[in-house]
């Protein structure tokens, strides 16, 4: 049986029949093609898979964008520290999964900027004791 350029494949199929020329340029077209990890993610995946943490990172380009921006905005050990925590609630098998919980995360400092220092309160620790006037109280009942 000869087959001729453009043939349908046999009922018994149930995948499409499409020249490789046509096949290639559609691969090359499609939207889910993940982008190879950035160097600027390195560091951030480093440290989640130093904290046994370990899942897929085959996102999209718009993914890594956001990722980068993400890390300028929260930094690194910000957005590891919720990846760890996210992970140890329940399984994890992409890294799109973390995407939400980073967008939550709050701005990091400028840089230069510090934390202003914790005022000490005067008079040191007492641990808490019954007012001294007790009866007063049970007056009132």
């Amino acid at each position: 049986m000869a087959h001729s350029e453009g043939a349908v494949a046999p009922p018994s199929s149930s995948y499409p029949s499409y020249p490789s020329s046509q096949l290639a340029s559609q691969q090359a077209r499609s939207p889910r093609k993940s982008a190879e990890i950035p160097d600027f993610a390195r560091p951030l995946i480093d440290q989640i898979a130093t904290a046994d943490v370990h899942v897929r990172w085959g996102l999209r380009e718009n993914e890594w964008f956001q990722i980068h921006a993400l890390i300028k905005k929260c930094g690194i050990p910000a957005m590891a520290s919720a990846a760890v925590k996210a992970a140890k609630r329940t399984d994890v098998e992409s890294a799109r999964y973390f995407l939400p919980g980073w967008r939550e995360l709050p701005e990091q400092p400028a840089p230069g900027t510090e934390r202003p220092p914790l005022r000490a309160v005067s008079g040191g620790y007492e641990p808490w004791r019954n007012p001294t006037n007790q009866d007063d109280y049970d007056e009132d009942l």
